[in-house]
């Protein structure tokens, strides 16, 4: 349900080129890729796609760049019309934003002049986000007239034979080969909780492809923490038990062929006549009273 609800919430926001929307998902769960499906299956498709880091970008630089792009979609329009739409910007993390930046991005939606199609990656909870005070309200309420939910990797194994198909086919084109994954191999995938999401799966794939060679993917090729993860625990070998097992075998031989002498039956062993009584005793061997006769 929560698939098919994401579905329809991206032939939304396609059929919607310019409507701000907020993309949430822990990392690597596809909020990029997610917004370029919406921006190919838009009418902006031949617009340009641009993804800014707030994290690792300096914020002065963000700030430039968003200028700079409202700048060039009013310049030269006609009074009382609204900028000229140039393309798609996909604000990673806009919570690692200088507040001030935040309210002015906020204020640019809000008056219609930012000249792009805004789109914004949350990463986390955006209650947690805005009660912690990294992300402005103002933002947030902008952002969000609609909010696109991406679920973990872990909440889609059953989906995982076609990701695993898309993500093949397009390192396919990067020169690797691809002939599909055996079901065993598959099923040690589907054990995995993903925590690296689809960073991860992307990191196994590509050495994974090139071990396979022209064959699909057997268990053999996968990491080796992904089939130890899948292998059922070794069996425990109890010493003790075993131990106790021989030991008993060997005194009972000993016992028969010395008729039941125990004095005939410590030379077999080797040991003193004192210390096969406390085994005898402490095994429960039973051996009859009249033995020790000359």
């Amino acid at each position: 349900p929560a698939l098919q609800r994401l579905r329809e919430q991206i032939r939304l926001a396609a059929a919607r080129p310019g409507l701000p929307l907020l993309i949430v998902g822990e990392r690597g769960s596809g909020k990029e890729s997610l917004a370029r499906t919406i921006h190919q299956l838009s009418p902006w498709r031949e617009r340009f796609f641009a993804r800014l880091d707030c994290e690792r970008l300096p914020p002065h630089a963000v700030a430039d760049l968003l200028t700079s792009v409202s700048r060039r979609a009013t310049e030269g329009r006609a009074k009382d019309d609204r900028p000229s739409p140039l393309g798609v910007i996909l604000l990673q993390q806009p919570s690692a934003l200088p507040r001030e930046l935040q309210a002015q991005i906020a204020e640019w939606l809000d008056s219609e002049d930012l000249g792009v199609w805004l789109m914004a990656g949350l990463r986390g909870d955006p209650a947690a986000e805005l009660s912690e005070g990294r992300l402005l309200d103002t933002l947030y309420y902008r952002l969000s007239p609609l909010t696109l939910t991406v679920p973990p990797l872990r909440e889609r194994l059953s989906e995982l034979p076609r990701l695993i198909d898309v993500l093949a086919r397009r390192l396919t084109q990067a020169g690797l080969p691809w002939h599909g994954v055996s079901d065993a191999a598959l099923a040690i995938l589907r054990l995995h909780a993903w925590p690296g999401a689809f960073h991860e799966l992307s990191r196994v794939l590509i050495p994974t492809l090139r071990q396979s060679g022209p064959a699909a993917i057997e268990p053999d090729h996968l990491p080796l923490y992904l089939r130890s993860a899948a292998s059922p625990p070794e069996q425990k070998l109890p010493l003790d038990q075993a131990l106790e097992t021989v030991e008993r075998r060997m005194i009972e031989t000993a016992l028969r062929l010395a008729g039941g002498n125990k004095k005939k039956a410590s030379d077999l062993l080797g040991i003193w006549r004192p210390r096969l009584l406390r085994r005898i005793e402490a095994l429960g061997i039973q051996a009859p009273k009249d033995e020790d006769a000359p």
